[in-house]
């Protein structure tokens, strides 16, 4: 198709147009000017240099091996290019004004192109209200910024996308316009176009190249259903493949055609094609399967299915084999290559539990071997030692569904200082409370902590008496115990990286028995004092209220007193307390 955004006037007026770049400094111009003003990779090009300065010294010097034809004047220099076979084509203009004796510098970069443009349009007919793609690859520009890449439908844009990024002159990756639709009736014999521009400034732009696709379109295929199975769902590169179209049309006419030179070995029913690959050998293996239903008005049906290829390439970079405790590192796993590339999904775990997960969106190319990477940034803990951490690759079979295809695995070493560190006396642990020995016991009491380097243990006792004697790293002994022994023992476990204590509380029974019988005995000897000052105190109250006998005494005239008993003697009331 000739597509035309404009008249042919106007495109005539585009190809002779040339871009031009003024700069004013005072006393004179300087002008870079292109013809044409983009160039397509392999056609002729011509370059002019000129400037208003009266008496100029004029230089334009290209990258070593660019040699073009040259004429040049008093005030101009031009230079043609039989064929431009550079990416990165910079023109630089350095102007020396003599009459005003000023210098000035120019450059321009030659925006260069080629025609390579693809589109992948989906199936020849398009059931309605389904979702489609339409994909159209940008052919290489340089610098990548100047590309646009636009969907037409008809002549109306639908889609329009161009990037920021100038790129890299040697790097050819192309810019994508994928464009999502939903089919209508309406679509039936609509054309749809991508056109592929470049910028030349000031809101103009240069057509290069377009491609078209017309789509057919039917409306709810009734009576017969089209199916595509693979086994398996994913296949491994050079791995056997099996791939079977089927149908529930009655009288069908069947075709399922690849792309040239893929050959499966076949057989086939009157309702199936069944197809085995003894190696999958492309990366890009599309299995399409089209059936025309006789039976059904001859109404046509078109079903494709991508195959998932994928290898086992799987690589993790671990940091070294011993980290410091809260410094940061990263641990990098670059995945198994894929096509699709959106099919793959990289996991990191640690143990059995997930602590990132990537994948991506893009489909990519199917020569294009650009890995998937997950990258997890890990601040080192003491619970990282000897912690495994595991690059599962899996591949999306869809309907929530993932198949393990390989893995790789590290196990860390962290240097840390001690912790948890305890006591234990004659082999049981210390709570906090005090641990009570009797006299002449035997006692061990045993440090333990958990250290990378593992730690040296230093006792603090109360006493370095006799029977007292230091085992194996962290142990100490006590042959026989006594008074001397009885206080805190602390245990200070410490490598480069720290130090960590712990301490018990020793109590000799023996001892303190007869400390607790003394404390016994002064309080019991307290307690007699005191009754006995109580009952003085109390004898002493009765004497000064008064208080007699009644015994031996006689009756008198007081109709209070009572008579004395009969044979006592006639004594007077004498005090019972003298």
């Amino acid at each position: 198709m000739d597509f035309r955004l404009i008249s042919s006037v106007e495109y005539i007026y585009f190809s002779m147009l040339t871009f031009s770049i003024t700069a004013n400094v005072a006393g004179f111009e300087v002008w870079i000017n292109t013809n044409p003003s983009a160039v397509e990779f392999g056609d002729p090009l011509e370059v002019n240099c000129s400037t208003t300065c009266a008496h100029p010294s004029m230089t334009v010097e290209y990258k070593p091996g660019i040699h073009p034809n040259r004429t040049n004047g008093r005030d101009w220099i031009t230079d043609r290019f039989p064929s431009v076979q550079k990416w990165d084509l910079v023109v630089p203009c350095s102007i020396i004004c003599l009459s005003v004796n000023k210098l000035k510098e120019k450059k321009k970069v030659v925006t260069v192109y080629n025609r390579e443009l693809k589109i992948t349009s989906p199936p020849e007919a398009l059931k309605v209200n389904k979702t489609y793609s339409l994909e159209c690859i940008g052919p290489r520009v340089y610098p990548k910024n100047k590309l646009i890449l636009t969907w037409l439908r008809g002549s109306e844009i639908v889609q329009r996308v161009s990037t920021g990024e100038k790129g890299s002159p040697d790097d050819d990756k192309r810019l994508w316009n994928v464009f999502n639709f939903t089919a209508s009736a309406s679509d039936d014999g609509q054309e749809y176009t991508c056109l592929a521009e470049v910028d030349l400034g000031s809101n103009t732009t240069k057509p290069i190249t377009n491609s078209s696709v017309t789509l057919q379109t039917y409306s709810n295929v009734a009576g017969f259903e089209v199916w595509i199975n693979i086994i398996p769902s994913a296949v491994e590169f050079g791995d056997p493949l099996e791939v079977n179209c089927s149908t529930t049309c009655a009288h069908p006419s069947m075709t399922v055609e690849y792309k040239p030179g893929i050959h499966p070995n076949r057989t086939n029913s009157r309702d199936w094609i069944t197809d085995r690959f003894p190696s999958i050998q492309k990366w890009d293996l599309v299995v399409p399967c089209s059936i025309i239903c006789l039976s059904d008005n001859n109404k046509l049906k078109e079903e494709k299915k991508v195959v998932t290829v994928y290898n086992r390439e799987l690589k993790i970079t671990s940091p070294p084999e011993v980290l410091k405790v809260n410094k940061t590192y990263s641990l990098e796993c670059i995945g198994p290559r894929v096509y699709p590339k959106n099919k793959l999904i990289l996991t990191w775990l640690r143990g059995s539990e997930i602590v990132q997960r990537v994948s991506t969106g893009e489909k990519g190319f199917p020569d294009e071997d650009k890995r998937l990477w997950n990258v997890f940034n890990l601040t080192a803990s003491g619970s990282d030692d000897g912690q495994e951490y595991t690059c599962l690759a899996e591949v999306d079979l869809g309907s929530n569904t993932t198949k393990p295809i390989t893995n790789s695995s590290v196990t860390l070493q962290t240097y840390y200082k001690p912790q948890n560190t305890s006591i234990s006396v004659n082999n049981k642990t210390v709570s906090g409370s005090p641990i009570h020995v009797s006299k002449g016991d035997e006692v061990t009491i045993t440090c333990n902590s958990n250290g990378n380097p593992p730690a040296t243990f230093q006792w603090e006792a109360p006493s370095k008496g006799s029977n007292v004697e230091t085992g194996p790293p962290g142990v100490l002994r006590i042959s026989r115990a006594t008074s001397e022994h009885h206080g805190i023992y602390k245990c200070r476990a410490t490598n480069k990286y720290g130090t960590d204590e712990k301490e018990v509380d020793i109590r000799v029974k023996g001892e303190t028995w007869t400390l607790y019988l003394v404390i016994a005995g002064i309080i019991l000897t307290l307690i007699i004092l005191t009754i006995a000052a109580f009952v003085w105190c109390s004898k002493s109250s009765a004497h000064k209220k008064g208080i007699y006998k009644l015994r031996n005494a006689k009756p008198n005239n007081n109709p209070q007193v009572p008579y004395a008993i009969e044979n006592d003697e006639a004594l007077p009331l004498s005090k019972l307390i003298p």
